[in-house]
């Protein structure tokens, strides 16, 4: 594994972190050639993404590209940490999108004044912030999925709940589709204006279809597959949920992505917005993508991608920022006969951003019905913000023997756990074997299993609480049924842990493992720091104008 190594000291220096993980990144030439003359530069450019009629903008606040305004999409967001039904409260945010090839000089300008503590996430990506008046200014230099927080003036640190998505791919040609290919083209697409959609709002997807949703779609629809193989949902366009009702007192519910019992199954570079529940349903599904996706979810149960008795699905390169728990791997049984019990196994999440206002980060449980539950691994994870339950949890609340789960290069910028309803569930790692009153029961009364080899390595946090604990626990069962049978947690490793700017030791002081639980601390010499995904070196970009040219479409 390449690693970022930095003296303690950098990482106790947050302000500028970005600066130093800019200058240890491996995509960035320490020694870049110099420039070309002038005339030899190769133009940078722009393309941005218009918001179509009848879509609402985000006007609180501007972003310009060179001289060029960024239309913003307007996306709900939830302050809140008190899980509630209907979620009252949210907050409007924005969302930009555009196409880079080079540099682009960037304004974002607030309706507040700003100070130099504000900051573009995630800090790997080593972008450098001045800010004056109401403005702050900043350079791209590479696609990316990006949040600009402005430092109020009067506060000290950035602030989360004021701050502006920007979705910056790279310039590249759509492929070209042929059979079942359903296209969404540039514009605002429901069921009153477009007759592929039914007045359910629900597209039904079957054997190798393919959905299209071209850069400036907007979708107001479901997609859902039973039973369908080889199926795309693709492009850089937007499932808008904001149309549909959740109402969790009557359990009303609209998932724009629900595929069961289905194989091959892609969903690439679309965002969804305003999800009226889960966001990414996956139940029972196999040999299945989930790459460059962007999630934004603001309402109850608003999960973002969930993988229930799944087997070989990667997830990748997405942006997932929830109301619940973000990236989630369950065990469910059959629907229709509960005798059959889930199985899941070779799940890998890589190289993702996660932003959880509400619930866990990276979440195995608590429904867990099925004996196996396998070879999960969450790699190179960074998260900007968690405000509620813990990063890593495992919750083993029914049968399954959890084994080979790997948390490896975890990067977390601003761990803030325990806000609102969270209490004492304010753990930055949660291990356990526990029967839950409220989530055991839930889809078939089952023995408690077992958790054994669970590895977490390379967590680095430069950011947040005072206190973050790690709890590592079996239990006894006392259930009646089951007469006292114990469930433990073995072979857990800890392996070079960082919490602002220390190592965890086998002797830190909010480590709690029981009498039914085993754990191994294993300090490492330097921590590790997730690296941006630059799409080119500083000697490639030493060929571009320092200024694009913005064309917007």
């Amino acid at each position: 594994m390449n690693r970022h190594k930095f003296s303690i000291l950098a990482v106790l220096l947050i302000p500028i972190i970005a600066i130093l993980l800019a200058a240890c990144d491996p995509n960035v030439d320490p020694a870049p050639s110099p420039a070309p003359p002038d005339g030899d530069l190769t133009q940078s450019r722009v393309q941005a993404v218009s918001v179509p009629d009848g879509v609402e903008r985000y006007t609180d606040v501007t972003v310009t590209l060179e001289d060029t305004p960024l239309p913003l999409y307007r996306v709900m967001v939830n302050p809140n940490q008190r899980w509630q039904g209907n979620a009252p409260n949210r907050i409007a945010s924005g969302a930009g999108y555009f196409a880079l090839d080079g540099k682009v000089n960037v304004k974002v300008t607030f309706p507040f004044a700003v100070t130099s503590a504000s900051v573009v996430r995630p800090l790997s990506a080593g972008v450098r912030v001045t800010a004056e008046g109401n403005t702050v200014r900043f350079a791209l230099s590479g696609s990316g999925n990006y949040v600009v927080e402005p430092c109020p003036e009067g506060q000290t640190s950035s602030d989360g709940y004021k701050a502006v998505h920007l979705f910056v791919s790279s310039f590249e040609e759509p492929p070209a589709y042929s059979g079942n290919v359903i296209t969404f083209q540039k514009g605002l697409h429901t069921s009153a204006n477009d007759d592929r959609i039914p007045s359910n709002n629900q597209i039904v997807l079957g054997d190798g279809a393919t959905v299209v949703l071209e850069e400036g779609a907007v979708v107001r629809a479901r997609f859902v597959a039973d039973h369908a193989q080889n199926v795309t949902i693709c492009g850089r366009g937007i499932i808008d949920g904001s149309a549909f009702e959740r109402n969790a007192s009557t359990g009303q519910v609209t998932v724009p992505l629900d595929f069961n019992y289905c194989t091959n199954v892609t969903l690439k570079d679309f965002s969804v917005l305003d999800p009226a529940g889960w966001c990414v349903n996956f139940y029972f599904n196999r040999n299945c993508a989930i790459e460059g996706i962007k999630i934004i979810s603001s309402r109850s149960n608003g999960d973002g991608i969930s993988l229930q008795s799944c087997q070989d699905v990667n997830v990748s390169d997405c942006f997932v920022r929830t109301w619940d728990d973000s990236l989630v791997v369950k065990n469910y049984p059959d629907w229709s006969n509960r005798n059959i019990e889930g199985a899941t196994r070779n799940i890998t999440f890589s190289d993702c951003i996660l932003w959880t206002d509400l619930a866990q980060s990276m979440e195995i449980g608590y429904e867990t019905v099925g004996e196996e539950l396998s070879h999960v691994t969450f790699k190179n994870i960074t998260v900007l913000h968690n405000y509620h339950k813990p990063i890593v949890s495992i919750h083993n609340g029914n049968n399954a023997a959890i084994t080979d789960v790997l948390f490896e290069g975890v990067t977390v910028e601003n761990a803030q756990m325990g806000r609102g309803d969270a209490g004492s569930n304010n753990q930055l790692i949660e291990i356990a074997n526990l029967y839950s009153a409220t989530w055991s029961d839930q889809h078939k009364v089952t023995p408690l299993g077992s958790i054994d080899g669970v590895t977490v390595a390379d967590l680095t946090v430069l950011d947040g609480n005072l206190i973050l604990p790690i709890s590592v626990q079996g239990c006894v069962d006392t259930r009646p049924a089951y007469r006292g049978s114990v469930h433990r947690v073995n072979n857990v490793i800890l392996k070079n842990i960082w919490i602002k700017g220390k190592s965890v030791a086998s002797d830190y002081g909010d480590l709690s493992a029981n009498q039914y639980a085993s754990v191994v601390v294993e300090q490492g010499d330097e921590p590790y720091i997730v690296p941006f995904r630059a799409d080119k070196t500083a000697q490639q970009l030493a060929k571009y104008t320092d200024t694009a040219q913005v064309t917007v479409i």
